[in-house]
């Protein structure tokens, strides 16, 4: 009876345990998202033309890290981190990507604009 009770209350936490541990993976992305846009300020702001950088070849976590003078995790890495510029002079977007049972999880993030002047990751890839 003590090893049937003791069966339950694992398999609870277990089922829990995956809730957490992927609710802190999703913020995990976030928190990325918004130092890359932090990153992405400061580089548009020390640069004389102030333009966003160029990604070219830095569609990497280690790219980026290069790039922006980040840290962003390289290996075993659960996030994969792309830039794209839409328009070089006003707007980047930052994205997250992750592989899971569920497909592909992805977080998006837009420079600032006039009507968005602080943005928030959001679910969804770059358009």
């Amino acid at each position: 009876m003590v090893l049937i009770i003791i069966g339950v209350l694992a398999t609870l936490g277990f089922s829990q345990y995956s809730v957490f541990q992927e609710k802190a993976l999703d913020r995990e992305a976030q928190a990325n998202l918004l130092l890359i846009l932090a990153g992405e300020r400061i580089a548009r702001l020390e640069s004389n033309d102030n333009l966003y950088p160029g990604h070219g070849g830095n569609n990497t976590n280690s790219g980026i890290n290069t790039l922006l003078k980040m840290s962003l995790p390289v290996t075993n890495a659960k996030w994969n981190y792309t830039l794209s510029n839409r328009n070089a002079s006003a707007t980047f977007c930052a994205q997250a990507a992750r592989n899971w049972s569920g497909g592909t999880k992805y977080f998006s993030v837009y420079s600032p604009n006039a009507t968005v002047t602080d943005p928030q990751p959001q679910t969804g890839q770059c358009q």
